[in-house]
């Protein structure tokens, strides 16, 4: 996956994103984009590797803010915002 990460990096330089502004993990994260259903990703991710990486594709996708509520070691919740760092999804 690192070698897609790394092509979806570059090719996002040549459209003009500032991939320095994104960061590694951002293409490291889209790369898993249509798979987040397979063993592979089930299998190889933690459960909080797979939960971010589902909401950054879905921030991506629907170009909004998405919104995880996350147990904190007080006994309640802590909302995590995941808010979309590209300026569109593909079309």
């Amino acid at each position: 996956m690192g070698n897609i990460a790394t092509e979806l990096r570059n090719y996002a330089s040549s459209v003009g994103y500032n991939v320095n502004t994104l960061g590694d993990q951002f293409f490291k994260d889209m790369v898993w984009g249509g798979l987040t259903e397979t063993d592979v990703f089930k299998n190889s991710k933690t459960i909080a590797e797979q939960n971010r990486i589902k909401d950054r594709i879905n921030a991506e996708i629907k170009g909004e803010s998405v919104v995880r509520a996350v147990n904190n070691s007080n006994g309640g919740y802590t909302n995590i915002v995941t808010a979309p760092k590209a300026l569109k999804a593909c079309d």
